[in-house]
Formats: structure tokens, C-alpha cells, sequence
């Protein structure tokens, strides 16, 4: 399962804007927000830009990491 929420925790604790998010990955707003809320799953392709751009490990977004807080603390 995608962990959208990862996304929205990984953008507000950088300060950027849902819009600016979704242009470091060239999708649009309305995309961003639907991954964050969990409306939306992102294509492989997507997934491997997300997780280069982010610096969110593949399998922390999929929800295959048992210590994701660890992960979010270390990206900090």
C-alpha cells in the first residue's frame, strides 16, 4: 500500500507547497494531493522519481519498512 502520508510529512517539514512538490516530479497539484490523501497510486515510473526526488526509499513508500519513523528522521 502507498504510504501518501509520508509524501505530505516529507514536503511540510521542507516548507514547500503542494504545487512546488509536484513540480519536482512534473505531475500536477491536483495529482500531488491525490497521492498524499491516498486517492491515487502512483505508476512504477512515478514511484522511482518520487523516491529519487524525496530521497524516500521505494519500499518505505510501498509500506514495506517496518521502521518508517526511523526513516523520516534520518531524511531530516
Amino acid at each position: 500500500m502507498f504510504k501518501g502520508d509520508l509524501l505530505l510529512q516529507w514536503r511540510t517539514a521542507r516548507g514547500f507547497s503542494q504545487a512546488e512538490s509536484a513540480g519536482k516530479v512534473n505531475i500536477t497539484q491536483e495529482y500531488w494531493h491525490a497521492l498524499e490523501h491516498g486517492k491515487r497510486i502512483p505508476s512504477l515510473t512515478l514511484l522511482h522519481v518520487i523516491s529519487e526526488v524525496t530521497g524516500i526509499k521505494k519500499s518505505v513508500l510501498l509500506g514495506e519498512y517496518e521502521h518508517q519513523q526511523d526513516e523520516m528522521t534520518r531524511m531530516r
